[in-house]
C-alpha cells in the first residue's frame, strides 16, 4: 500500500492517491502527511482523495465511524472521495453521514476522478507531487 500526495498549486487543492491495500495505518500515516503539509504550505482549500487503485480494504467499519466523527485535520474544506468498488463508495457515503451528524460539512463521493474534478470545477489540473518534507512521502 502507497499514498501520493500531489498539489495544484493554482487551485491549491491536494490530491492524495491510494493504491494496494486501504489500512487503518495508511489513514494515520495520511493525518500525518497533511499535518506536515499544512505546517508548511497552509490549509489547501480542497482535497481529491482517489482511491480508484484501492485493491483491498482492510479498515474497520468501526474506525470510519470514529473518523467520521471527530474533528478532521483541516476543516471546512471542499473533499470529493473517488470510490469506484460499490464496498468503498458505501463507506465514503456513511463517513459523509456521520461527518454531517457532527455539523462538518459533508464529502462529496464520485465514482471517478473526472466526476471529482468536476465537482471541484478543476479544469485541467496541473497536479504536481510534493517533496517529502512538505508531506510528500510515501507511506507504505
Amino acid at each position: 500500500m502507497s499514498v501520493t500526495l500531489k498539489f495544484e498549486p493554482n487551485r491549491r487543492i491536494l490530491l492524495v492517491q491510494f493504491t494496494g491495500a486501504l489500512s487503518s495505518e495508511n489513514l494515520n500515516g495520511l493525518d500525518s502527511e497533511v499535518v506536515a503539509f499544512v505546517k508548511k504550505e497552509g490549509a489547501p482549500k480542497g482535497f481529491v482523495i482517489d482511491c480508484s487503485d484501492v485493491e483491498e480494504v482492510s479498515v474497520p467499519t468501526g474506525e470510519f465511524v470514529r473518523r467520521g466523527q471527530r474533528n478532521s485535520v483541516v476543516s471546512d474544506q471542499d473533499r470529493v472521495y473517488v470510490m469506484p468498488r460499490a464496498d468503498m463508495f458505501g463507506l465514503g457515503r456513511m463517513f459523509g453521514t456521520y461527518q454531517r451528524m457532527v455539523g462538518k460539512k459533508e464529502p462529496i463521493v464520485v465514482k471517478t476522478l473526472t466526476e471529482a474534478f468536476d465537482a471541484l470545477k478543476l479544469d485541467d489540473p496541473n497536479f504536481q507531487p510534493l517533496p517529502p518534507e512538505v508531506g510528500g512521502g510515501l507511506i507504505r
